[in-house]
């Protein structure tokens, strides 16, 4: 690159720090579980909702001040974790993230399916929810452990699928999660 295209480039980004642009937020490095491949994606207010099934959660969103998210996605097969989903989202302000996190626990039944388990979390400073979805009657079938946990204004998002998928797994994983 040019010295002078450089300097525009280097330009317009600090015009966009300064003007609120908001970077990508860091999710679980993909060294966190290197025998599974991953991939990472920006979650879109539009995208979150056609997830959780709640057209009005756009809305709510942008009410509860959320900029941006990421997730980091593995999977594959393997005799320890088969999926893991790693998340991050960052909203204005705690209280939106917090209200994020109470959002998520009032409708988890959506992401891990009918009467998961839940309890309190609280890890690294974060608070939030964990819960264990019901495996399905398959003999080979394997609870899903997912934890929201919020602090400040970020959002953690974490969940472990696979054989040896434990609480202390999933806690392990968190040590590592932003």
């Amino acid at each position: 690159m040019r010295p002078l295209g450089l300097a525009a480039g280097l330009a317009l980004a600090l015009l966009a720090a300064a003007c609120g642009g908001v970077s990508k937020p860091p999710t679980l490095a993909a060294a966190a579980v290197p025998y599974l491949p991953s991939s990472a994606r920006t979650l879109t207010v539009a995208g979150l909702a056609r997830e959780a099934g709640d057209p009005a959660l756009a809305s709510e969103l942008r009410t509860w001040g959320y900029r941006a998210g990421e997730q980091r996605y593995f999977q594959g097969e393997s005799r320890r974790l088969q999926v893991v989903d790693s998340r991050t989202l960052r909203f204005g302000s705690a209280g939106g993230a917090s209200t994020f996190v109470s959002f998520a626990r009032a409708h988890v039944n959506v992401f891990l399916g009918s009467f998961p388990s839940l309890r309190v979390l609280a890890a690294g400073g974060r608070r939030g929810f964990l819960a264990i979805g019901q495996p399905c009657q398959c003999h080979l079938a394997n609870p899903a452990f997912l934890a929201v946990l919020a602090r400040a204004g970020t959002v953690t998002w974490l969940e472990i699928n696979g054989p040896r998928a434990t609480v202390q797994g999933l806690d392990t994983l968190l040590r590592q999660a932003p």
